[in-house]
C-alpha cells in the first residue's frame, strides 16, 4: 500500500479519487517561495500575481520562468499545522486577513484566486503540500474543506490555476525563491 522512503517517510498511492495521507509528513519552512510547474510541451511557468492586478477575486495566473526575478513570483508560505500551509504573495504587508491564495469551496470550477485569509467558512485559506516526487509536490485543498478530491492543475500559461478532480498531472515545484535561476536548479527537498 504504501513504500519507505528515507527522506521522506512513508509515502502511499492513490486509491480511487481519494489519497492516503502519509503519518509521517516533509514540513516545508516558513518563509519566501516560487511555485513552478511543467506544462504542455515542456515549458516551465511560475505561479504569477502582476503587482497591478493585486485584488480580491482576482485569479491567480501562470506566467513564464523568465529573467529577472520578478517579485511577482515570489509566495509566502506560511506553515499552519503539519502540512497545511497558508500562502499570501510575498510583496504585501504580512498582516492578518490580508488577500492570500484560495479558493471559494461552493464554486464550480475551483479557481485558485486572490481572497482574504480570514475569508468565510466557504472559502478555502489553507493548502495541504504534500510530496509527489522527487522535488515535486501537490497542492490540494484539507480534508474538512470536502473537496480534498481536487488538486491544482496547471492549464497553460495567463490562464488562471484551479483544482480539478485527480488524477491531475500537474506536479509543482515548490522552492526557495533565491534558488530560482540558479543554472543547477536545486530545489527544496533535492540534493
Amino acid at each position: 500500500m504504501g513504500e519507505w522512503n528515507k527522506d521522506w517517510g512513508w509515502r502511499y498511492r492513490m486509491c480511487g479519487l481519494r489519497r492516503l495521507r502519509p503519518t509521517c509528513l516533509l514540513v516545508l519552512p516558513n518563509g519566501i517561495y516560487a511555485i513552478s510547474c511543467e506544462c504542455v510541451g515542456g515549458e516551465y511557468l511560475v505561479v504569477n500575481i502582476p503587482q497591478s492586478n493585486i485584488k480580491p477575486g482576482e485569479p491567480v495566473r501562470l506566467g513564464p520562468l523568465t529573467l529577472p526575478v520578478r517579485m511577482s513570483t515570489h509566495i509566502r508560505v506560511e506553515n499552519v499545522d503539519g502540512d497545511r500551509y497558508r500562502l499570501t504573495p510575498a510583496e504585501m504587508a504580512h498582516i492578518p486577513g490580508g488577500l492570500g491564495i484560495a479558493a471559494r469551496n461552493d464554486a464550480m470550477p475551483h479557481t485558485v484566486m486572490l481572497l482574504p485569509t480570514e475569508a468565510g467558512e466557504d472559502d478555502i485559506t489553507e493548502w495541504v503540500i504534500e510530496q509527489s516526487g522527487s522535488g515535486t509536490y501537490f497542492i490540494s485543498p484539507p480534508p474538512e474543506a470536502g473537496c480534498d478530491h481536487l488538486r491544482w492543475t496547471a492549464t497553460g500559461e495567463d490562464k488562471p490555476v484551479s483544482s480539478k478532480f485527480y488524477p491531475s498531472t500537474s506536479d509543482f515545484i515548490v522552492y526557495p525563491s533565491y534558488n530560482m535561476f540558479r543554472s543547477n536548479y536545486k530545489y527544496f527537498g533535492t540534493t
